[in-house]
This record gives C-alpha cells, sequence and structure tokens, in this order.
C-alpha cells in the first residue's frame, strides 16, 4: 500500500510514497471520509514529500475535487493540506481548488503545514 492513515486528536495524517495513483489516492479518501470519527476531523494532511510519482490525469483530478462534496455535508469546516515541493502537484492542487468543496493547501514542509493548522 502506497499511504498509511494516522488518526491524530484533531486529525488525520496521511504519509504517501512510492508511485502514487488516482486510484489510490481515491482509496484512502474512501478510507478517511468513510471512518466513524471523520466528522469531527479538523484536517487532513496529505503528505507527498516521499513519492516518487503521482500518476493522475486532470479529468482524475476534477472527480478527486468534486468527490468532496458529500463529505463536505457531514464536515463543512475539514481543512485539506498536501505536503510537497513538486511544481506539478502544486499545480493539480491550484487548478482543482474551485472544484473542491474543502479549502485545499500546499506546504513545502511538514512542518509549515502543522504550524499553519495550529494558527487556525
Amino acid at each position: 500500500m502506497p499511504y498509511t492513515i494516522s488518526w491524530e486528536a484533531k486529525g488525520v495524517y496521511k504519509q504517501f510514497s512510492g508511485v502514487v495513483t488516482a486510484d489510490e489516492y481515491h482509496r484512502s479518501q474512501i478510507q478517511f471520509t468513510s471512518h466513524e470519527k471523520f466528522d469531527n476531523a479538523h484536517y487532513v494532511i496529505n503528505d507527498f514529500s516521499d513519492i516518487d510519482r503521482f500518476v493522475m490525469t486532470p479529468a482524475e483530478a476534477e472527480y478527486m475535487a468534486t468527490y468532496s462534496l458529500g463529505p463536505h455535508f457531514s464536515n463543512p469546516t475539514l481543512r485539506v493540506c498536501f505536503v510537497t515541493t513538486d511544481p506539478s502537484i502544486v499545480g493539480l492542487i491550484q487548478a482543482y481548488k474551485k472544484l473542491s468543496a474543502f479549502p485545499l493547501e500546499a506546504f513545502p514542509t511538514l512542518a509549515a503545514a502543522r504550524q499553519s493548522l495550529a494558527t487556525r
């Protein structure tokens, strides 16, 4: 499995590694949003700092963004963070943040993501 999910006091940390496909990322979304603790989570951190490659087409990225509409009804205040310096992933996040029901934010380090979460 190219990811692990760790529940924290106020949210979830998902760490990805190796080659991550759209299907694998979507499985992590489903696993997170269908969990009994999802409604009370304040954030999810998707840490892509250890991946080799992220394989997602624009159509798949659009689907991932629109998938968020359903879970948004049960948790409208969730923040979605990505840890990455990969320009193509940052570009996907920027392109599809208008479609996502949740705010999408990219950070260059895990520390920067956690600092941002701590200040809000």
